[in-house]
C-alpha cells in the first residue's frame, strides 16, 4: 500500500515534502505516522477525489441525446481512472479525472450551458473564471484556486479602473 505525506517527513536516508508518495519499507511504522495523521492511505486520497467528482456530476442533468456522441470516450476515461485507482498512480488518476470532467462539460456545453470560462485578465495579470450563476460558482470553487465571478459581477467591475 502506498501512503501521501500530510507533514514533512524526515526518514533516515530520504526526506518528503507535503503531498509526495511513498510505499513504506517497515509497515509496523506507518501505524504511528496514521494515527499521528502525518500520512493517509492513497487510495483514501484517491476515493476522495472520485467522491469529488461525482458530487460535481451529480449537479448536472445531461440529456441522453448528447451522451451517445460522448459516451466511448467516457467509458474509456473511467476505465482509465479505475485501472490508475488500482495501481495506485495518482497522476494517472488525475488525468483520467480530469478527462471525465472534461467529457462532461463538452456534453454541458453541447447542451447549451455555459458552465465556465477561464479568462487571462491584463490589469490583474491572472487568470480567472467567469460562471454564469451562483451555484455554478459553488461547484467551480473546489477545483480551481484561481477567482472566480459571475457574469453579473464582471459587468460591474468593468467601469471601474485599474486601482479598484
Amino acid at each position: 500500500m502506498r501512503y501521501m505525506t500530510l507533514v514533512p517527513l524526515k526518514f533516515t536516508n530520504k526526506e518528503l515534502h507535503p503531498g509526495e508518495i511513498f510505499t513504506p519499507k517497515n509497515k509496523d511504522a506507518i501505524r504511528g505516522l496514521l494515527a499521528e495523521g502525518k500520512v493517509r492511505p492513497l487510495s483514501e486520497v484517491m476515493a476522495e477525489k472520485y467522491r469529488a467528482l461525482t458530487d460535481w456530476l451529480h449537479q448536472f442533468d445531461l440529456t441522453g441525446d448528447v451522451l451517445p456522441e460522448l459516451y466511448l470516450d467516457i467509458q474509456d476515461a473511467i476505465e482509465r481512472l479505475d485501472d490508475a485507482f488500482y495501481r495506485e498512480d495518482l497522476p494517472a488518476f488525475q488525468d483520467a479525472l480530469d478527462r471525465v470532467r472534461l467529457l462532461f462539460t463538452e456534453g454541458l456545453f453541447r447542451c447549451g450551458r455555459r458552465v465556465a470560462i477561464k479568462v487571462w485578465s491584463e490589469p490583474l495579470q491572472a487568470y480567472l473564471w467567469v460562471v454564469e450563476t451562483d451555484q455554478d460558482m459553488a461547484s467551480l470553487r473546489s477545483q480551481v484556486s484561481e477567482a472566480i465571478y459571475t457574469a453579473s459581477e464582471i459587468r460591474k467591475l468593468r467601469g471601474m479602473d485599474k486601482d479598484s
